[in-house]
C-alpha cells in the first residue's frame, strides 16, 4: 500500500507534504491506527495514520480489437 502526508505537524524533519510512502506491512501498528513507514531521514518509523491518505494505484487498459 502507498500512501501520502497530508500533515507534518510535528514531523517537519521526517515527513514531507504531499509525498508518497510505502507502508510496511505492520500489523501491531496497524492494530494502534498507525502506519510503518520509511522516512525522509531513511529511518524505519511508525507514524499516525491522521497524517497521511491512502494512495489509489490504478491501471489503465487499452481496450482494441478488430471489428
Amino acid at each position: 500500500m502507498k500512501i501520502h502526508c497530508i500533515d507534518n505537524t510535528n514531523y517537519p524533519e521526517t515527513l514531507t507534504i504531499g509525498k508518497v510512502y510505502r507502508v510496511v506491512p505492520d500489523r501491531k501498528a496497524e492494530e494502534i491506527g498507525w502506519y510503518h513507514i520509511l522516512d525522509d531521514t531513511g529511518e524505519d518509523s511508525i507514524y499516525p495514520a491522521r497524517l497521511f491518505e491512502v494512495e489509489i494505484e490504478t491501471t489503465l487498459w487499452e481496450v482494441g480489437g478488430e471489428s
